[in-house]
């Protein structure tokens, strides 16, 4: 799965104000995420991966140059989905706690 394009040129040259670069007249980036199966601790699992891809243009004459990324916004995001999953996983398991104690009950 990947993001359209998307302009960040307002907050490129914010947060590279303040490291002496020159500002960029355009700024857009995409993230790519790849799913996988995998195992982890015997256990079937799925692997995520991130990339932001981060394209900057300095002028009308420059073209698009690619820039590595900080690897926040990744970090930042794999830790949301992560959570995410542990949340629904709790939620299932009082769902069934809940569901099992209102059997129990019904059978006296």
């Amino acid at each position: 799965m990947q993001t359209k394009w998307i302009d960040n040129t307002a907050e490129k040259n914010f947060s590279d104000s303040f490291g002496g670069v020159n500002a960029y007249q355009k700024a857009q980036y995409r993230i790519r995420i790849t799913f996988a199966k995998s195992i982890y601790k015997q256990k079937a699992a799925i692997k995520i991966s991130l990339l932001k891809e981060q394209l900057v243009q300095r002028d009308v004459l420059d073209g698009w140059h690619p820039i590595e990324t900080d690897s926040v916004d990744e970090m930042t995001l794999l830790y949301r989905i992560g959570r995410l999953i542990q949340m629904r996983m709790k939620l299932a398991q009082y769902e069934d706690e809940k569901a099992k104690q209102e059997l129990k009950n019904l059978n006296f």
